[in-house]
């Protein structure tokens, strides 16, 4: 029993070592993909901060003038005074419409501006 043991794991190895890599990660995704994408919240800040709630010491200003790619509008909200890692934007979970156990992609579009030292 053993043996068969040791030897199923051997072909194992080998049969993943054959494989291209990402293969089986690509199949998988494949298989459970949706075609369709629904956009389920969307905030351009072209009327103010909309649903963005300030997180510890932030300040969130909306500004007009910070046109960059993917921003051809220049419409943003600012995020100023962060005292902590965790001093920023909040969009609460009901606010934007999400639901308990579905699963959802989220993109930002963010900017720093050129005078900003960022650290490593």
């Amino acid at each position: 029993m053993k043996r068969k043991f040791s030897l199923a794991m051997v072909l194992l190895l080998i049969f993943n070592l054959l494989l291209p890599p990402g293969l089986l990660s690509t199949i998988s995704t494949v298989e459970g993909a949706q075609t369709d994408t629904e956009t389920v919240y969307h905030e351009s800040f072209a009327d103010g901060p909309g649903v963005a709630v300030q997180s510890g010491g932030a300040s969130l200003t909306q500004v007009t003038d910070k046109t960059f790619a993917g921003n051809d509008d220049g419409t943003a909200l600012y995020v100023s005074d962060r005292q902590n890692d965790y001093s920023a934007a909040d969009f609460n979970f009901t606010d934007i419409g999400l639901e308990n156990g579905k699963t959802y992609t989220v993109t930002v579009t963010g900017y720093v501006d050129s005078d900003v030292t960022v650290p490593t």
